[in-house]
C-alpha cells in the first residue's frame, strides 16, 4: 500500500509540473538520422527520416498527457552491393505522449505509439521490389526545448518481416530515429 502512495505521489508531482502552454494541440514536422538495430542492421545502412506530427492535449486525464499521432519516412540504403537501391518505411502510429515536468524552460516527454508500417523492400537482381504491411510500435523520449522546437529518439520496431525476394531472409527490423522538430 505503502508502495502504490508512493507511486500515485510520484505521477501527480510529474503531472503537475507540465505547463499549460504545452498543451496546446498543434502540429509539427521533423527529420533526422535513422540507425538499423538488431538483423535489421545487416541488410540496410544509416538512413534518413523525416515525418509529421499531431498531439491533442487529453486534460480531462491528466494535464501531462497526449493523445499522440504520426506519421514518418524513413528510408535506408542497402548495405549489400547485390541489392540495388535501399528499403523505404512508413509507419503510421498513434499513442500517447507524457510531458515529464520542467527543467527550467526545457520540458521532458516520454512516447509510446502503436499501429502499421508500409516497408517497401529493394531490388535483388531480376525480382521487383514488393511493399509489406505490418503492425509497428515505438518507444521513445525527448525534451521540448521550447514552445515550438523539440528533440527526441524513438525506438521503432516490426517485428520480423517476411521480404520479398526470399533471399533478403525475414530479419526482425527495428530501428532507432534521432530527429529535431519543429511545431507550429
Amino acid at each position: 500500500m505503502r508502495a502504490l502512495a508512493t507511486l500515485a505521489l510520484t505521477l501527480g508531482f510529474l503531472a503537475g509540473g507540465a505547463p499549460s502552454a504545452a498543451q496546446t494541440f498543434g502540429f509539427g514536422a521533423h527529420a533526422g538520422v535513422s540507425i538499423p538495430t538488431g538483423d535489421y542492421s545487416d541488410l540496410a545502412d544509416v538512413g534518413f527520416s523525416g515525418g509529421l506530427d499531431f498531439r491533442l492535449p487529453l486534460a480531462m486525464v491528466t494535464p501531462a498527457l497526449s493523445w499522440y499521432s504520426s506519421i514518418d519516412a524513413v528510408g535506408h540504403s542497402a548495405s549489400a552491393e547485390a541489392i540495388g537501391g535501399g528499403f523505404l518505411t512508413v509507419p503510421l502510429l498513434t499513442g500517447v505522449r507524457f510531458d515529464l515536468g520542467t527543467l527550467g524552460m526545457i520540458r521532458p516527454f516520454g512516447t509510446g505509439q502503436l499501429g502499421l508500417a508500409f516497408i517497401r523492400s529493394p531490388e535483388v537482381g531480376a525480382v521487383d521490389a514488393a511493399t509489406n504491411t505490418e503492425f509497428a510500435f515505438a518507444l521513445g523520449g525527448g525534451l521540448q526545448l521550447t514552445d515550438n522546437l523539440y528533440a527526441g529518439l524513438r525506438w521503432f520496431n516490426l517485428g520480423s518481416v517476411d521480404f520479398e525476394p526470399p533471399e533478403l531472409g525475414s530479419p526482425s527490423v527495428s530501428f532507432l530515429d534521432i530527429y529535431l522538430g519543429f511545431g507550429f
